[in-house]
């Protein structure tokens, strides 16, 4: 590397390095050419190519933009080893959208937060239970667990499952282990970029070479997002490590084995040819359906917990009457909990709007609040309002309330309501299971969205509904609980 290189390479540095130690990502967005010729005293034009030089070679970051900023690599992979960092960030973007602190800081320094997992999930008992299982099988199989795909629509959770997957492994093996994003959008017309990334590169002369994120990640997980936005060339790559267990990084002769365990995502069918070589590759498929597809019950259950982590994000306690809970629920969402959330951050952000609040008080969700769309779609629902409305009943209060702290009083009765039903409403919960079955599309996905509430279920009630369900989902119902190792409850 000439002189003049390396000056602007430990130029940058330098300014990586006063950046993050005095955190100042907001008002440095980093090394400009022009400033940097300024104060190294060389011509702009030489130095704006020897950046560029550089940033092939993967020592810098590049932002896009007026003027074009560049960061240290090396230093941002230091300091934020949990992160993942794109070669390009586009303009309009931050630097800081990337930086994560490592997960072992993350929990010492919110220890009163309980660390989610997979049993809590929402449907880990309803639909969810055989995704669980299977995550948990796979997480829980040494020596690092195996690899797995996880696959569903745009907005189902994809992240969220590999993220509790992660908690899980932390709390079996009693420590934190290391947790890398890779989102395989970036590197969608750069394979050679990406392979940089799996297997490292092992420059010459003064250059710093970049390890194998297998070797970053080692003992840990590595979640590629979106795999479908990655070549061909570059899937059948990261298929071959996989099915070998082994990988052979540029700084070594030989190979390696694979002691991370790797989650895939893809909005795309395992079945579909694009992602073909991933899918004979990986053992386990998790797919997770549609909210839609998921049952009323966990819907509701969703739109409870969505308005938690809003009053806990806010700091605004948020009260919202049992009606404008069932708009919500009778509501389509083609982009499943995404659509839902930003629904809710609308309603919200409305009720702020028309009420004069201060910190820790609360806001109302009215009708007001709704969207057109979903004041209209409604209506086309309205068939379901009923049943929505009964399940509601099981909390006493016609408004719920989420308070500030992220707590709800009317949300824990609610996920616990096979425990609220006693006898004196034994006609009611039965006639949730009262239906005719030329009204259903699906039998199964009928008995699978009500099982969690079954299982739990007091002998009176299940009394009820031998003498009053209709055969023949009684038939599917017990066959699901068998399956489960459940049908000893129904047998008392």
């Amino acid at each position: 590397m000439g002189s003049r290189q390396n000056k602007i390479q430990n130029y940058i540095h330098e300014l990586t390095e006063k950046i993050i130690s005095e955190n100042l990502f907001e008002e440095i967005c980093g090394a400009d050419a022009s400033n940097c010729s300024l104060d190294l005293r060389l011509d702009r034009a030489n130095v704006s190519k020897e950046m560029n030089t550089l940033w092939k070679s993967g020592d810098l970051i590049k932002i896009h933009g007026r003027p074009v900023y560049y960061l240290d690599y090396q230093s941002l992979i230091t300091h934020y080893p949990d992160s993942f960092f794109p070669s390009i960030i586009n303009k309009g973007e931050s630097i800081t959208n990337y930086l994560k602190s490592t997960e072992k800081q993350r929990i010492q320094n919110t220890p009163d937060i309980k660390i989610e997992s997979l049993d809590n999930m929402i449907g880990a008992d309803g639909t969810l239970s055989d995704v669980i299982l299977n995550a948990r099988s796979a997480c829980s199989y040494p020596p690092n667990g195996i690899p797995c795909l996880i696959t569903g629509n745009t907005g189902v959770g994809k992240t969220m499952l590999a993220s509790r997957m992660f908690d899980y492994i932390c709390q079996q093996r009693n420590k934190t282990v290391p947790f890398v994003t890779l989102y395989c959008q970036n590197y969608e017309n750069n394979s050679s970029l990406f392979t940089d990334v799996l297997l490292g590169n092992d420059h010459k002369g003064n250059q710093k070479s970049k390890q194998s994120i297998f070797e970053q990640c080692e003992g840990g997980i590595i979640l590629f997002e979106q795999i479908e936005h990655l070549p061909y060339s570059s899937q059948n790559i990261l298929a071959t490590i996989l099915k070998k267990k082994m990988y052979q990084p540029s700084s070594s002769p030989s190979l390696l084995p694979l002691n991370a365990m790797v989650i895939i995502t893809s909005s795309l069918s395992d079945t579909n040819p694009e992602i073909s070589a991933i899918t004979n590759a990986v053992p386990v498929h998790l797919h997770l359906l549609d909210i839609d597809q998921r049952g009323v019950y966990e819907k509701l259950e969703l739109i409870m917990s969505l308005l938690q982590q809003e009053a806990l994000d806010t700091g605004i306690s948020i009260k919202v009457h049992k009606d404008i809970i069932t708009l919500f629920a009778m509501q389509k969402y083609p982009n499943n909990i995404s659509d839902l959330r930003n629904e809710i951050q609308i309603a919200c952000s409305k009720a702020f709007l028309n009420t004069s609040v201060k910190k820790n008080s609360s806001i109302y969700l009215t009708y007001q609040c709704l969207s057109l769309n979903m004041l209209n779609n409604s209506q086309e629902s309205s068939t379901n309002n009923a049943r929505i409305i009964s399940l509601l009943s099981c909390i006493p209060t016609n408004y719920l309330q989420f308070n500030s702290d992220g707590t709800s009083t009317a949300s824990e009765i609610f996920s616990n309501a096979p425990s609220v039903f006693k006898d004196h409403r034994i006609s009611q919960f039965i006639d949730e299971f009262k239906i005719d079955i030329n009204d259903l599309d699906n039998i199964e996905s009928y008995v699978n969205e009500n099982i969690n509430v079954l299982k739990d279920c007091p002998d009176a009630q299940l009394q009820g509904l031998r003498n009053a369900i209709n055969p023949y989902v009684m038939q599917v119902t017990l066959r699901k609980l068998q399956e489960r190792k459940k049908i000893q409850t129904i047998k008392k």
